[in-house]
């Protein structure tokens, strides 16, 4: 089983990362974060195991986010990268991606994440480290022409939005490149 450890968005800011996907799409001919996988941060490498040994991965999962409380992250504007190699197969070299300003919590929740669960497995996907936060809107199958056309294009726009973070999911590859939630870990609320 392939696994990524993302956390997911309330439904609003989920449908308003999925226009601008969509805009992209249009734009670019890029489809794989719409047909791959929701809008997500993720937060963790991916990791492959066999099913008897999920207990221990949901107990390593629970041990890492135990003292975490639900917390506010920032998104702030459009970023680009034109050199992006060597993580995923097959992959273009170009990302147009959303900017979630890093923030205490979120680093350590990376951090915690890493330390506790995934330096535990076999990775099939190394979260590079510094940990980036960030919301991938094109990649995979981007063109150098529809790079620059999203360049153009997101040049003048502004996106700011704030979320909260209350759960980590792990992510499951239901088939080939297509993922789906698996399970997921809420952060305990306390009153």
């Amino acid at each position: 089983m392939r696994f990524s450890i993302v956390s997911y968005f309330d439904q609003e800011l989920t449908k308003e990362i999925q226009f601008l996907q969509e805009k992209l799409l249009d734009l670019s001919g890029s489809s794989a974060c719409l047909d791959i996988w929701e809008p997500h941060i993720t937060v963790g490498s991916g990791v492959e195991m066999e099913q008897s040994k999920l207990p221990e991965f949901y107990q390593d999962i629970q041990s890492a986010i135990t003292s975490f409380e639900p917390f506010e992250v920032a998104i702030a504007g459009f970023d680009f990268i034109d050199s992006f190699v060597g993580k995923v197969d097959n992959c273009s070299l170009y990302v147009v991606y959303l900017r979630v300003i890093p923030s205490e919590k979120l680093q350590l929740l990376a951090e915690r994440i890493k330390k506790h669960v995934t330096d535990k497995q076999k990775v099939w996907y190394t979260q590079p480290w510094p940990f980036i936060p960030h919301i991938t809107l094109a990649f995979k199958d981007l063109s150098q022409e529809g790079f620059e056309k999203a360049k153009v294009f997101f040049q003048n726009e502004h996106f700011t939005k704030t979320t909260k973070i209350d759960h980590v999911s792990i992510v499951l590859e239901i088939q080939e490149k297509k993922w789906r939630e698996y399970k997921r870990f809420g952060f305990q609320e306390n009153p």
